[in-house]
C-alpha cells in the first residue's frame, strides 16, 4: 500500500492520498482510511507512543524513516506492517510530505 500524508508544524495530519492496495494489508478501504483517526485508533497503543510517533520527528529531521509497528486489521488480527517513508519540506504548506510504501510481514493470532 502506499499513502501520502502532509504532516504540518502545528501537528495536524492530513491524508492525500492511499492506494487500493491498503484493503489487502489493513482491511479498510481507501475511503475508509483517509480518516486519519480510524488508522490510528487500530495502531496497537504501546506502538503508537513508543514506534509512530517517534518515526514523525524522525521523517522531518532526516527526511526518511523504516518502522515496524501492530495493527489490528479489520477482521481483527493483528498484522505486523514494515513502512518505509520519505519526506520532503513544504515551506509555502508549512508541512512535511511524507509518502510511504507499507507492507504487511507477518500475521499472528495475539
Amino acid at each position: 500500500s502506499i499513502f501520502r500524508r502532509r504532516l504540518f508544524d502545528s501537528g495536524e495530519r492530513i491524508t492525500e492520498f492511499i492506494s487500493a492496495g491498503c484493503e489487502a494489508i489493513f482491511g479498510y478501504t481507501t475511503e475508509e482510511l483517509m480518516d486519519h483517526s480510524l488508522w490510528m485508533s487500530r495502531v496497537d497503543a504501546h506502538d503508537l507512543e513508543t514506534v509512530v510517533k517517534p518515526s514523525w520527528q524522525r521523517v522531518r529531521d532526516n527526511g526518511r524513516d523504516s518502522i515496524t509497528y501492530r495493527f489490528r486489521h479489520k477482521d481483527g488480527d493483528i498484522r505486523r506492517i514494515a513502512t518505509r517513508a520519505i519526506a520532503y519540506r513544504d515551506d509555502n504548506q508549512q508541512c512535511w510530505i511524507i509518502t510511504a510504501i507499507e507492507t504487511a510481514i507477518e500475521i499472528t493470532d495475539v
